[in-house]
Parts: C-alpha cells; sequence; structure tokens
C-alpha cells in the first residue's frame, strides 16, 4: 500500500481522442511537481509519446528518463527500425532529444543507449566511459549507463564509475528501483548530478 500517494489517471482512448486535452492535464501536473520520473510503464502506444513529449516540453524539474521514454527518444539512433505498431519509421521520432535541457537524467542499460547513440553494444563495452561522456557532451545532460559497471558522465565534464553492487542486479526490475532513488534524492534537493552519483552508489549498497 501507498496511502500518500496523490493519483492523477487518465484514460488512454481520451488521449488519442483528444491529445490537446491530455497535453493540457499533462502541464497541470508538471506544474506542482518537483521531480518527475518519465518512462516505466508507460508503453509504447501514441499516447505515451505523446506524454513524453509534452513532459519533456513543459516540465523544469529535474527529469529521470528511463525505460519506455528513452526507448521513444532512442528509437532514432537507429534509423533503419520499422515500428509496425505505430506503422512509421523509428526516426521519426528523433526530434525528442530537442527537448532535452541541463534538467535530464537519462538511465540507459546497454541495448537502450545502443538505440540512443546507434552505436553497438560490444563497441559502446570497449569504452563505456566514452560512450556515456560524449552523449552527455552532446546534450548536455547527466548520463548514467548502466552495466556491469555503471559510468556517471556529469555536465561539466567530470565522470565516474560505481564500484557497488553485485551481479545479481542483473534482473528486470532493478533499473526502475535505481530511477526511483535518483528521484527521490532529487525531490529533497540534491542537484542532479549528485543525485546520479549517490543515486547509483546507494543502489549498490542496498
Amino acid at each position: 500500500k501507498l496511502p500518500e500517494a496523490i493519483l492523477a489517471t487518465y484514460d488512454t482512448k481520451e488521449a488519442e481522442k483528444d491529445p490537446e486535452n491530455f497535453a493540457r492535464k499533462i502541464a497541470r501536473e508538471t506544474e506542482w511537481a518537483d521531480v518527475i520520473v518519465l518512462g516505466p510503464g508507460i508503453g509504447m502506444e501514441d499516447y505515451a509519446r505523446c506524454m513524453v513529449e509534452n513532459v519533456l516540453k513543459d516540465a523544469y524539474v529535474p527529469i529521470i528518463l528511463d525505460a519506455d521514454a528513452l526507448n521513444f527518444v532512442g528509437w532514432g539512433g537507429l534509423p533503419q527500425v520499422f515500428d509496425p505498431k505505430n506503422d512509421k519509421w523509428a526516426a521519426e521520432y528523433r526530434e525528442l532529444t530537442g527537448y532535452f535541457t541541463e534538467n535530464i537524467i537519462v538511465t540507459p542499460h546497454m541495448k537502450e543507449m545502443s538505440r540512443l547513440t546507434g552505436i553497438q553494444i560490444e563497441e559502446m563495452k570497449e569504452n563505456p566511459v566514452r560512450t556515456a561522456r560524449e552523449f552527455a557532451d552532446q546534450y548536455g545532460v547527466v548520463c548514467v549507463l548502466k552495466d556491469a559497471a555503471t559510468v556517471i558522465a556529469g555536465r561539466d565534464g567530470k565522470t565516474f564509475v560505481n564500484g557497488s553492487g553485485t551481479p545479481a542486479m542483473a534482473k528486470g526490475g532493478s533499473g526502475d528501483v535505481l530511477t526511483g532513488i535518483i528521484a527521490g534524492l532529487a525531490a529533497i534537493g540534491m542537484e542532479e548530478e549528485q543525485a546520479a552519483l549517490m543515486g547509483v552508489y546507494l543502489h549498490g549498497r542496498a
């Protein structure tokens, strides 16, 4: 149970039929938020893409971008990929990176990072520090590249490699927990980079 949670629900069909009203509803929710987690569990339908675009466009608080949100943004890294569910080429989503600002923290695992950059996983594993650093520099975001050793690339040119954690963390759901920890730290006032650093470390320690 989470009795203190305040829920703002939406009807997916309504969101698809009236995207302008859906966008207004998203704007109302982003106005009062201290931090936003965007991606886990939202799916890959059109209404979810609308949600991702409008949150990125309207919110000025820290946003932790994970899971399905990264997939929307990252499909543009592989323009040859076709999305049969939505009947469009993946590159059509690429403009979402245009909304990246310094309040964004991205938390991709290697497969998601491959979609974001167009770089093959094998190549990224040869130098994950460079991969994370280049992405953070290109978009002006904090990049948390998740792997056996997670790399955190901040906006000021500093890059960190985390040493906490165990192989048992390599399972579904671990990334969602990490995103929640980073969000919690950002919500109590930590800067994005510090929240990412401390979040990754605490996640591994736990």
